[in-house]
């Protein structure tokens, strides 16, 4: 994703602790989330089984579930890095999770009547192939690393 949309991270549970954005653009009548800028992962997640909630798109809903797992020694490799994961990441504003699989079965159709509007829509070269069901670990680590 792109950042275009509101998201809210949250630690024990929907009345926990919540770190988001902050200023008057993002005021909307309900409380203010705790500033995420002043929050590493390392502090909010501190010790191994910690759990936290991030929503992305308040309107699609993309709701994660991060857990710690288990905590490394440094080796002097990159300090975040992908250890798994399953299916291409969402476009933006794709509907959520029913709208995304809606995609991907119109994708895997090229008989579809949509599906050269969505190969549009997905910004996909002509020799270029969409599978919905591909993990690219490589790409998710390349990420990571300009990140961190």
């Amino acid at each position: 994703w792109m950042n275009c949309h509101l998201h809210e991270f949250r630690m024990g549970g929907y009345n926990g602790t919540a770190y988001g954005p902050v200023g008057p653009e993002y005021d909307f009548g309900d409380p203010m989330p705790n500033d995420e800028a002043g929050a590493t992962v390392g502090q909010v997640l501190s010790k191994e089984k910690d759990k936290l909630d991030y929503v992305y798109d308040f309107g699609d809903n993309w709701d994660h579930a991060i857990t710690l797992e288990k905590t490394l020694e440094f080796d002097g490799g990159p300090a975040a890095r992908c250890t798994g994961g399953r299916g291409a990441g969402p476009a933006e504003d794709s509907g959520g999770v029913w709208g995304w699989e809606n995609i991907g079965a119109i994708m895997a159709d090229p008989a579809h009547l949509e599906h050269e509007e969505y190969r549009l829509w997905l910004g996909l070269e002509d020799d270029e192939v969409f599978d919905a069901k591909r993990f690219d670990k490589g790409g998710v680590d390349e990420i990571l690393s300009e990140m961190y």
